[in-house]
């Protein structure tokens, strides 16, 4: 998890209207009663409160003065200026006329009263509570717990609580466990209704986790790139969470497109500062020359025929289940019937292709050396001729190869 924040909602009648005040303010959100002239403010254990004295008071007013109990925190007098009166563990300060507690503690929860000349104004401070278990970084597949705990204004009146994920996705539970993915890091936000009033809350979950995409495709006169990284985190931060191994491996694949239970052990992480990989079998891959970050990609500047396979990339740790991510390398090849050398006037039928069905975002076509294209993976020419003797190129998406 990482560092909290919220923002300050003045709520109207209806929720719609809502719009928030700048982000850099601390106070969570004000709610005002119907039936009391009371206003009902959340925040949390050590964020800065604002109370703003009622909008309808003149400010040529004679006297205006803040209290908490029997404390008197602060006064204004249109003749003679202004006081905040210091108490031992309070922190508090005049913005205009308005009184601000900073980094709020545990016993400075409840009733201020802002006294504008003889008339009272009260203002109910509730204790908010938003946290996440772990509370710091949480690696992919384990239990997160976010709570969301609003103190009730009196025993008549319990708020609703509700989370929102980083997706936007409704969460009907105060208390929410869920095992997360890369897909719940980001910010998390608890959503109070009071009266039909809302304030929000919010927490930031980060899920340490490894990304790549499942499919990767080269061919002998295109680069190969075997990707895979952590985002959004360094190496000390990994480390933190008990890392003790890592290691690329390579499984071929055959052209029926079966996997070879025969593992190649390419690269294992060395942890020692700092972070490196050591060579096994590298295949002439090489990793990232930038290793400051926890980019774990591999590459070689031109692809071969052997390079189809899955290559897997594992993260270890001192409990629970390793990270692993698995991407699948196909090769374009081009296959001429009856070869490449032929008699004036033959037939040649040119196939283009993977190895593998297609996905439908890729699609092969032919180049002619004239820049013209043919959206298919087979080219016939009737008859070959002095003419043809040139480079034809079959591309799918970016990878090329030619014959």
């Amino acid at each position: 998890t990482g560092p909290r924040r919220t923002r300050m909602t003045f709520v109207s009648r209806h929720i719609s209207d809502m719009e928030p005040l700048p982000s850099g303010l601390l106070l969570l959100a004000a709610l005002l009663s119907a039936s009391r002239a009371e206003e009902l403010i959340y925040a949390q254990v050590g964020q800065t409160v604002t109370l703003n004295p009622p909008e309808n008071y003149k400010t040529q007013t004679y006297y205006l003065s803040w209290h908490f109990g029997e404390l008197e925190l602060a006064w204004t007098n249109r003749m003679s200026g202004n006081k905040v009166i210091k108490h031992e563990n309070w922190d508090t300060a005049l913005s205009g006329n308005s009184l601000v507690v900073k980094e709020i503690r545990q016993n400075q929860f409840g009733i201020y009263e802002c006294n504008v000349d003889k008339k009272i104004w009260t203002y109910k401070v509730l204790r908010l509570k938003v946290s996440a278990e772990p509370p710091s970084l949480v690696l992919s597949g384990r239990t997160v717990t976010l709570v969301c705990d609003a103190e009730p204004p009196n025993s008549l009146q319990k708020p609703g609580i509700h989370w929102l994920n980083p997706q936007g996705e409704k969460i009907t539970q105060a208390t929410h466990r869920v095992q997360v993915s890369s897909r719940h890091s980001g910010w998390w936000t608890c959503v109070i209704n009071l009266d039909r009033k809302e304030a929000t809350a919010q927490i930031n979950v980060t899920v340490v986790d490894l990304y790549s995409p499942p499919m990767a495709y080269t061919s002998t006169s295109s680069p190969l790139a075997v990707p895979c990284s952590v985002p959004k985190a360094s190496w000390e931060q990994i480390k933190s969470l008990g890392l003790r191994e890592g290691h690329w491996q390579f499984f071929p694949r055959s052209k029926s497109n079966l996997v070879s239970a025969d593992a190649q052990r390419l690269f294992t992480l060395s942890l020692e500062e700092p972070v490196s990989w050591k060579a096994s079998q590298t295949r002439g891959l090489t990793p990232v020359s930038d290793f400051k970050t926890p980019n774990l990609s591999l590459g070689r500047t031109l692809g071969r025929a052997d390079d189809r396979g899955d290559y897997v990339c594992t993260l270890k740790f001192e409990s629970g289940p390793p990270l692993s991510r698995t991407v699948q390398v196909n090769v374009l090849e081009i296959a001429a019937s009856p070869g490449t050398v032929l008699i004036s006037g033959q037939q040649l039928n040119l196939t283009c292709g993977l190895g593998v069905p297609l996905t439908s975002d890729l699609h092969l076509k032919w180049i002619s050396p004239e820049r013209t294209t043919i959206r298919s993976g087979q080219l016939t020419i009737p008859a070959v001729g002095v003419r043809h003797v040139r480079h034809r190129l079959c591309q799918c998406e970016k990878y090329v190869t030619g014959v």
